[in-house]
């Protein structure tokens, strides 16, 4: 586990971001919130995440639409979608868009925390792995 990595939820509603904030936080990992795809993308311009949870179906825009604005923009952070109406055909669109996992809601905690733990650990290595090539 990563303590301290910065986390950005965004899911339009508020229950849910308020647990899965609660649940990381006690993680020690630094949680921010937010409730549509516009203020996700205001977050990341302004701020750096190591990792974004991001739902699919939001009111102003989907979670693919946020994906390929950081993808576009080379927002460098990692993304786990959750999405309530899971289907082979989104998680597959999903990762060919290039988000790291794709989560089921409702998910179990320690599903969660494997995911995030396993993403945040793998950037851990690629940079590592960049340092060792620069070398």
């Amino acid at each position: 586990m990563i303590k301290n990595s910065k986390i950005l939820i965004a899911d339009d509603e508020p229950r849910i971001c308020s647990s899965l904030k609660s649940l990381l936080c006690s993680r020690s990992y630094e949680v921010q919130t937010c409730n549509s795809g516009n203020e996700a993308l205001q977050h990341l311009a302004h701020d750096k995440f190591e990792l974004v949870l991001l739902d699919i179906f939001m009111e102003d825009m989907t979670g693919f639409q946020v994906i390929e604005t950081i993808k576009n923009q080379a927002i460098d952070t990692s993304v786990i979608i959750m999405t309530g109406n899971a289907s082979t055909d989104s998680a597959v669109k999903a990762l060919r868009m290039g988000a790291n996992d794709y989560l089921k809601k409702p998910f179990e905690s320690k599903e969660l925390f494997t995911s995030v733990g396993n993403i945040l650990n793998q950037r851990i290595l690629k940079k590592k792995l960049t340092e060792i090539g620069r070398a």
